[in-house]
């Protein structure tokens, strides 16, 4: 009977213990524990025991708590440095698309300033060509104006009378006067101008339009093909016109006349040389005082055409 009591003794030490505990962590005293008039039975978990595992059971969660905020931490900036990642590759590839762009946008601004200066030359071109078009249109139109135009020219010059008055020498001339043109002359004048030949820088500046003229006559109307005589007076100082030992006459003729087509002026101007005969070719001078004698018949020559228009 002893030692049946004796083997029961720890099996009931057990189920105080466990008791005891499980009163401890739902926080009620334990039921069934006896204690005695000095305190409790022996084998029981004591405060102190029960503090110490309330601590660990904190710190465990602590640092359970710990792992999972710093496991989510980690995840986050991973996930944070996928998507940066990410953004790096697009913006690379914005920038290499951009980068094409731009080179595409160079190349096609060169193209089109090589467009538009190929444009301005054709343009340039163009106007060129216009220009050579209206040109060669007033050269066609100003030959045919030729072809039709009037044209009066100077054929003969003739002699009528030649006087001596007080020092002045009266010079009057029967200019013939030829339209070789298809169209009539409505009017016209002939101016005339002589000199020693010394002199005749003179006669071409009358004949260039710099000098007046010292004997004028209207001509009138030509038809076209007609052949008139215009009669014209110089009065000249016969030291101005003929040189003391012997010389030529240098004369200047203008003629200035009118189209009906054109409302233009054309002129002739013509330098004549006035001597004593032609020889092979060239006019023969005359002596002062024979001219005064009157023992010279003045034969006409024709110098140079300075101005036909």
């Amino acid at each position: 009977m002893n030692n049946l009591r004796l083997s029961f003794l720890p099996v009931v030490a057990l189920g105080l213990m466990a008791a005891a505990n499980g009163a401890a962590s739902s926080g009620r005293p334990g039921k069934g524990i006896r204690h005695g008039a000095s305190g409790p039975i022996a084998g029981a978990p004591s405060e102190r025991g029960h503090g110490g595992n309330e601590a660990a059971d904190f710190t465990l969660l602590n640092d359970a708590t710990t792992k999972a905020d710093k496991a989510r931490e980690d995840e986050r900036r991973r996930t944070e440095v996928q998507s940066q990642q990410e953004s790096a590759k697009w913006a690379f590839g914005s920038m290499i698309i951009a980068a094409f762009g731009l080179l595409i946008t160079f190349v096609a601004t060169i193209f089109l300033a090589y467009q538009l200066y190929l444009t301005r030359r054709a343009m340039r071109d163009t106007q060129g060509a216009l220009i050579a078009a209206r040109e060669a249109n007033d050269i066609a139109r100003d030959n045919a104006y030729a072809d039709r135009r009037p044209w009066l020219k100077i054929t003969d010059i003739k002699f009528d009378v030649i006087n001596f008055v007080n020092g002045q020498c009266v010079l009057l001339m029967d200019v013939q006067l030829t339209n070789y043109g298809t169209t009539p002359v409505l009017s016209g004048c002939l101016d005339c101008k002589t000199a020693r030949l010394s002199d005749q820088p003179t006669v071409i500046q009358f004949l260039r339009g710099e000098e007046g003229g010292a004997g004028r006559q209207r001509t009138g109307d030509f038809a076209p093909g007609e052949v008139k005589s215009v009669r014209i007076i110089v009065f000249q100082d016969i030291d101005q016109m003929v040189e003391r030992k012997s010389g030529l006459i240098a004369a200047g003729f203008l003629l200035r006349y009118r189209s009906p087509e054109r409302e233009e002026e054309h002129q002739l101007a013509q330098l004549w040389h006035f001597g004593q005969r032609i020889f092979l070719g060239s006019l023969q001078p005359f002596s002062y005082d024979d001219f005064i004698a009157g023992k010279v018949e003045l034969v006409p020559q024709c110098r140079d055409t300075i101005r036909m228009t």
